[in-house]
């Protein structure tokens, strides 16, 4: 079985975006621009592959969630509790990219930190290792994906209509 990656360029089909595309639309437009590889992803001659991004259009990317984790970081920490466990996950996570958590980001939050744009797109690189930290609050572990950046409830937000790329997804496995 082959892969097929394919990348996301402009549309022959009128009107055709993420956001009001049809799923018959979606599959016009990968006849058009794909014909044989769409005729072997539904003869199962392929499996498909769609990378990072297709759900931008509904959900924050990498970089602001990121962000918003130091900001929760930075927020429930004690600036003068050196074992507080908030500030050393924060710590951990700055060590990651080399840096330390210095005064200027200690006093003044993630919003206030001069390289913070440099700092998130070092983090974005190493986002599976960011997600990987805990912070033990008082006999609590608590998981920064599940706990809190809570994901789980973010991602399966019913209220969060999937777009055109999502549908297209789920009639491929069918």
């Amino acid at each position: 079985m082959s892969t097929l990656v394919a990348t996301a360029g402009s549309s022959t089909t009128p009107g055709f975006s993420p956001a009001t595309a049809t799923l018959s639309m979606a599959m016009q437009h990968l006849r058009g621009h794909f014909g044989p590889e769409s005729d072997a992803i539904l003869n199962r001659g392929y499996t498909c592959w769609l990378g990072s991004g297709i759900s931008l259009t509904c959900f924050p990317g990498l970089k602001d969630l990121l962000r918003e984790l130091l900001d929760i970081l930075h927020g429930r920490s004690n600036i003068a509790d050196p074992a507080c466990p908030w500030k050393q996950c924060l710590a951990k996570i700055q060590h990651l990219i080399h840096e330390d958590l210095d005064d200027v980001r200690i006093v003044g939050g993630p919003s206030a930190w001069p390289d913070i744009d440099s700092i998130l797109r070092r983090l974005v690189d190493r986002y599976a290792d960011v997600l990987d930290h805990t912070v033990r609050d008082g006999g609590t572990i608590l998981s920064v994906p599940w706990d809190i950046l809570k994901l789980d409830e973010r991602y399966a937000d019913a209220t969060v209509k999937a777009d055109t790329d999502h549908r297209l997804i789920a009639l491929l496995m069918a």
